[in-house]
């Protein structure tokens, strides 16, 4: 049997760039174009982890789903395909893409931040409309339902420290004898930090040296000082060392009495997501 050659292997899956109900029927995907890749398989499933039906094959990047039917929810996934032999082919699939067919407006506003040992969302709301939220640990793997709300906002207190995540809203109205699924937000990215906690804070030669307890997930740490407890903080230094977290530096006078606090970080891309300050202490 004659060798395959590497070179004609397809080296890149399908990124889909944008996925909305189209404007006339059905639901308009489009896609980057991947190397070498002869045609497009569309699939689509009812249910994330459901069976993936081939709807069509498309030979740009470009396609229009019109049989989707008003008022459902399907997933997407696009597989570029290319023929290596007469029995062999090269697949590579994007990932999932979810969208509503139907005219139910999205949560307006959406937004997301740590507070309190937890993850909270908040957002517009329409009246007579409740939200599902849905939650996924990387981009790889499929969203999860975690809740629902009535109101504006949702708390996940389930969140692991140093874990980030990603949020997603779909707005949900109840009909004559189903309920109708709206269109799902952009992708909301938070990360929960534990509070950071100062283990000791001491004098010695002129410095202060101020010992941290690692936080579990952490990426670095901030350390704040000021000259009163309930004044006003500066920013003094950083710290990435996350296997045993000490600073220092020289103080300012040995006359007074300076005092301190840390948070803890975490880092996804170019963003930085921040725990709660920890307890004041102070530097006599």
């Amino acid at each position: 049997m004659a060798e395959v050659d590497l070179k004609t292997k397809l080296k890149a899956a399908p990124v889909i760039t944008e996925i909305r109900a189209a404007e006339e029927k059905g639901v308009f995907i489009k896609w980057k174009k991947v190397p070498l890749a002869e045609k497009y398989d569309i699939k689509r499933s009812i249910y994330p982890d459901g069976e993936f039906v081939h709807i069509d094959w498309a030979n740009g990047t470009e396609f229009t789903d019109e049989t989707a039917e008003r008022d459902t929810t399907y997933w997407y996934k696009v597989i570029a395909w290319k023929r290596m032999e007469a029995k062999k082919t090269s697949k590579k699939a994007s990932t999932l893409k979810v969208v509503a067919v139907s005219d139910i407006p999205c949560a307006e506003k959406p937004s997301v931040f740590c507070k309190n040992a937890s993850i909270h969302l908040s957002w517009v709301a329409s009246e007579g409309c409740r939200y599902y939220i849905y939650r996924r640990n990387d981009f790889f793997s499929r969203p999860v339902y975690i809740g629902e709300s009535d109101g504006n906002s949702f708390v996940d207190d389930k969140a692991v420290s140093g874990q980030v995540y990603h949020y997603c809203l779909q707005t949900v109205k109840k009909g004559e004898d189903k309920e109708l699924h709206g269109n799902f937000t952009n992708e909301l990215t938070c990360a929960f930090i534990d509070t950071a906690e100062i283990i000791s804070a001491k004098k010695s030669w002129g410095r202060a040296v101020i010992d941290v307890r690692v936080t579990a997930g952490a990426d670095g740490y901030i350390f704040e000082r000021s000259e009163a407890k309930d004044g006003q903080f500066t920013e003094v230094g950083r710290t990435e060392d996350i296997t045993g977290v000490t600073f220092e530096e020289k103080l300012p006078s040995r006359l007074k009495t300076y005092y301190y606090r840390v948070k803890a970080y975490k880092k996804s891309g170019s963003e930085e997501f921040f725990g709660d300050y920890s307890a004041v202490k102070g530097v006599r």
